[in-house]
């Protein structure tokens, strides 16, 4: 929105200030020159402006025989009669630093921007804003200062992870070679189990009720006080000034929507979770389950795995092999053994009383550095 009020301007002989549609001193009868600057009168800020129609004319022009300013309606000068010419410069070709300047501070530093609560125009989208003239609060900085803790505390735990994941190169001298191979053995048995279901192969030794799960039912409603912010009318906020170089000033300001909280009461449903039953089956049935290992281990160059006596209920199942070296190396002059393991093909490649470089990894697994 927009609305235009009369400036002000000095006489630069007596001193006197004059509103702006006047075009002579009121206290010396000097005419307004060309050095007139126009401004907002600080006792704007007590005192109601008065607001007038925006004329669609340009900024005053400047007789330059008689050194005054006249309206751009005026094609002769009030002072002295001389015609207007092409070439007579206006307001603004005499203060070109006030062109498009909407900056209020570039008037008086004291006159603040006045709000004024009116009906909201037609066709102008609200736009949320807290209630104005709210008291300032010191910022609160305790939300940034856990954010940054926690922050920190992620980087050192990634980076601590990082260091402890990250493999190491070391060079080991190896003393000794070890294996173990182990063949799970299955055995056919009889299980008793139960559950929602009787699966294929089974037979049913026995059932009962049980709580399969829960379901949420409505127990009753309770009234609940609640709150919300609705809209309440709004006010203009003035977005500043342009000089109109006549003596006039515009201000420019935005609707901007107030709002209020307002309480109500509202019924909300209250559930209660009650048991659902359902018919839980106990039965038998036969599976393969695990019984043992039968292991073997060596200190030879030839692993192999074991060949269990099996009768008519039990069978071979998976299998398992791990292989292993012993190795010293030194560290702050010292003579470190430890045991580390390694894939099948690499373990073969080792001999005892070599030295090897290999990649230490988390849970002293190793990989040879080729």
């Amino acid at each position: 929105m927009e609305r235009t009020f009369y400036g002000y301007w000095t006489c630069d002989y007596c001193g006197e200030e004059n509103r702006g549609d006047s075009k002579t001193c009121h206290g010396c009868g000097k005419t307004r020159g060309q050095d007139v600057k126009f401004y907002i009168n600080p006792r704007s800020k007590s005192e109601p402006r008065k607001y007038v129609e925006r004329r669609e004319t340009g900024p005053d022009w400047h007789c330059s025989y008689c050194d005054s300013l006249n309206p751009d309606s005026e094609s002769f000068c009030k002072n002295c009669g001389h015609p207007r010419d092409d070439k007579d410069k206006d307001y603004f070709d005499l203060h070109p630093e006030r062109r498009s300047i909407k900056d209020e501070s570039f008037f008086d530093s004291n006159v603040a921007p006045d709000h004024y609560r009116e009906e909201p125009p037609k066709n102008l989208t609200e736009r949320h804003c807290e209630p104005v003239n709210q008291e300032l609060k010191p910022r609160d900085y305790s939300g940034f200062i856990k954010k940054f803790a926690i922050f920190a505390l992620i980087l050192i735990t990634v980076s601590s992870l990082v260091f402890i994941l990250m493999p190491t190169t070391r060079d080991l001298t190896v003393v000794d070679k070890t294996w173990e191979r182990q063949v799970a053995v299955e055995e056919y048995r009889t299980l008793h189990e139960e559950d929602w279901s009787i699966p294929p192969g089974g037979r049913m030794t026995g059932s009962y009720r049980a709580i399969h799960h829960y379901e949420d039912v409505l127990d009753h409603y309770e009234t609940v006080s609640k709150s919300r912010t609705v809209p309440d009318g709004g006010h203009y906020e003035s977005d500043g000034y342009t000089d109109n170089g006549d003596g006039t000033f515009t201000e420019h300001s935005h609707w901007v929507t107030d709002y209020k909280t307002e309480y109500y009461t509202e019924q909300e449903p209250v559930y209660r979770s009650e048991p659902v039953y359902q018919t839980k089956y106990q039965y038998d049935i036969e599976r393969w389950v695990f019984d043992y290992y039968e292991t073997t281990s060596g200190h030879n160059d030839e692993p192999y795995f074991a060949s269990p006596k099996l009768n008519s209920k039990h069978r071979t199942g998976h299998t398992t092999e791990t292989y292993r070296i012993t190795a010293t190396y030194e560290k702050r002059g010292k003579t470190i053994t430890d045991i580390y393991t390694l894939d099948f093909a690499s373990w073969k490649t080792v001999e005892i009383g070599t030295t090897i470089r290999v990649k230490v990894h988390v849970g002293k697994r190793i990989e040879l550095i080729e």
